[in-house]
């Protein structure tokens, strides 16, 4: 993937919730994903996103149902 933005920078995934059983796309606990914080979050795109409540961000798949946009996880589990 292409970055464009001038403050890419890298995440260390945790966790297994973007980790998917039959591969494609799939991020392992301990995988680095490049964010370029200038594109803008588009529904059916992978995102990180700041929980304010959490001081931490997640990263998910950004989806919209009945007109209101809502973060899932690619793990099933």
């Amino acid at each position: 993937m292409a970055m464009s933005g001038s403050v890419t920078y890298a995440l260390r995934v945790r966790g297994e919730s973007m980790k998917t059983p039959d591969g494609k796309p799939s991020y392992d606990n301990g995988d680095i994903i490049y964010v370029d914080p200038d594109q803008e979050g588009v529904p059916g795109n992978r995102i990180i996103t700041r929980l304010d409540d959490a001081g931490e961000a997640t990263f998910k798949q950004l989806v919209e149902e009945d007109g209101k946009r809502l973060l899932k996880a690619l793990n099933p589990d």
